[in-house]
């Protein structure tokens, strides 16, 4: 990938908290070290995935180089795992906690599957091959979305876009509760956003589209739970957001495109 450059010849991946009124520095978590890193895109970093908390506990995903769990007070690890994949061009989804789970979205040039760790201990408690991904390369096989979790009809899901698919897990388990198959695109980033009884998934490279999804059915639910697609200045990077009645989104070129959410 033209694209994709070495920023580092090690890294130390660490989370660093600080006083909110004052600035200083209150402690820094040293939880990774890397020798000889892969190489990252150059709008990408190594620490791009976004950490999540709940009260006490701080939860850091650097994808394939490691995830650890930090107390949010002191700063001391309570523990750290690594989930491998080859992200080609440095690592991106984010976790998301869901009650006892945090889910982390490997989609690689080599692997893609999406697993839930248990927060208290960071043992992988399920992982969930992605469906099959029809591809010549591994370039056109990787994708960095972030989860979300959702509640329909009375049952969590975790939504998780990927290369050619778009998927639903039960979070406690893992079990597949549905699929849309979106076509042949890749590399998407955007995280999924969820109102009016919708998921809206951006479907990534070469060209993006913006899909709504009834988040309802069994199986492949392509063909009966696709409410309305749109073309034209979706973005493969960043996330939509919905305000009142509206959905918003920024394309890659910075063209701002507001839809009707219904």
């Amino acid at each position: 990938d033209p694209d994709a450059v070495y920023l580092a010849s090690q890294l130390s991946l660490r989370l660093m908290c600080y006083d909110r009124a004052s600035g200083k520095r209150l402690y820094e978590a040293d939880l990774f070290r890397v020798t000889r890193p892969d190489p990252v895109h150059r709008w990408n970093s190594y620490a791009t995935p976004t950490p999540v908390v709940e009260p006490g506990r701080v939860y850091c995903d650097f994808g394939t180089y490691g995830t650890g769990c930090v107390e949010s007070e002191t700063g001391r690890i309570l523990w750290q795992c690594s989930l491998p994949a080859d992200h080609l061009i440095g690592p991106a989804s984010s976790p998301a906690l869901c009650r006892q789970r945090l889910v982390l979205v490997r989609d690689g040039a080599d692997v893609q599957y999406v697993a839930a760790l248990n927060t208290r201990t960071g043992q992988t408690v399920w992982r969930r091959e992605r469906p099959p991904i029809r591809a010549e390369t591994g370039n056109e096989k990787k994708a960095f979305s972030t989860p979300l979790v959702i509640e329909c009809d009375g049952r969590l899901q975790v939504v998780v876009p990927g290369a050619h698919w778009i998927c639903a897990y039960d979070p406690e388990t893992g079990q597949e509760l549905w699929r849309v198959r979106h076509g042949r695109n890749f590399s998407l980033a955007p995280r999924p956003v969820y109102g009016y009884g919708l998921v809206y998934c951006c479907t990534g490279c070469p060209v993006s589209e913006l899909w709504a999804i009834r988040p309802t059915g069994q199986g492949d639910v392509t063909q009966t739970h696709v409410v309305w697609r749109a073309k034209g200045s979706i973005p493969s990077m960043s996330s939509p957001i919905i305000v009142g009645a509206e959905l918003y989104c920024v394309s890659d070129n910075g063209i701002i495109t507001c839809f009707d959410a219904a």
